[in-house]
């Protein structure tokens, strides 16, 4: 029995009291808790940093997205530039083998040379004109002779009068008649060309 007797003092002593036990149970609810809010908040700040990179995410996916519109665009416009590149190309070598052709045929022309038959055609129109010219008195202005009729009249005397008309004026005619009678003081002996 002391046996026994030493046995349960022996363990008794080594077992803490109540009060020890609920300290060190408190303590250790204490940590316990301690570490949950740890955990909590480590839980909280992770699930916010998930949150963040998802949202990257899909940020990313909208640029890629935009980025392969645009590229399928600018790969389109690409294909339609090229089809265009090789339209010139090919309508560029078709007008090299014309202008060769064309070269080959103008070299292949020889200059004619004027008749006396054609130069004296030349030499009378030449005069005609001389006279023509002394006829009317009008010096033309050819500056701007798709829009307008411009020149000026003189007998090379006392009379000199400028003219304007448009195109489109449908008595032009019979105005420069009435200009030409107003200058049409000229000696024919003294003015005419010679033979």
């Amino acid at each position: 029995m002391e046996k026994i007797l030493n046995h349960r003092d022996r363990y008794i002593c080594s077992v803490p009291s109540s009060e020890v036990v609920k300290e060190k149970f408190n303590d250790l609810l204490a940590q316990l808790d301690k570490l949950n809010r740890q955990s909590y908040d480590q839980l909280a700040q992770d699930a916010e940093k998930i949150q963040n990179q998802k949202d990257k995410i899909t940020d990313l996916k909208k640029k890629l997205l935009i980025g392969e519109k645009n590229k399928k665009s600018f790969e389109k416009e690409l294909l339609s530039q090229a089809e265009l590149l090789e339209e010139l190309n090919t309508e560029k070598t078709h007008i090299i083998v014309e202008n060769i052709e064309i070269e080959s045929r103008k070299n292949q022309i020889k200059p004619k040379k004027n008749t006396s038959n054609d130069d004296q055609i030349f030499e009378r129109e030449r005069i005609k004109l001389k006279y023509y010219r002394m006829l009317t008195n009008i010096k033309w202005d050819y500056q701007d002779v798709r829009t307008s009729i411009r020149g000026l009249i003189t007998n090379r005397k006392d009379y000199t009068q400028k003219f304007y008309y448009d195109n489109d004026d449908e008595k032009v005619e019979e105005k420069l008649w009435k200009e030409i009678e107003k200058c049409a003081d000229f000696d024919l002996k003294k003015d005419s060309p010679p033979h």
